[in-house]
């Protein structure tokens, strides 16, 4: 499987997790990675990537800081497959 595959993979992965645990009325998920390839350390681990995440608001009364880690215990299966992610709430 190529980095891209597997990279690819992994961002429908993050989508199906976040849908299951969130229902957002809006997610996008992008793949970041071919930004970072130059990267050393996208050269080092190529089947990590980089993701961004457009996401509503999961929980107004939460503050920002829980939102974020949230999301990152929704997505803490695949953090071995992820190197960067960039959380925009929407």
């Amino acid at each position: 499987m190529t980095p891209q595959h597997y990279q690819n993979k992994t961002q429908k992965l993050i989508q199906l997790l976040l849908v299951q645990r969130f229902s957002p009325n809006r997610l996008v998920v992008h793949n970041d990675s071919h930004l970072h390839a130059d990267h050393k350390s996208a050269q080092e681990n190529p089947k990590k990537g980089h993701f961004r995440i457009e996401i509503t608001d999961p929980d107004e009364d939460l503050r920002l800081l829980q939102k974020h880690r949230a999301i990152y215990h929704a997505l803490r299966h695949l953090m071995d497959r992820i190197h960067a992610l960039q959380i925009v709430l929407v």
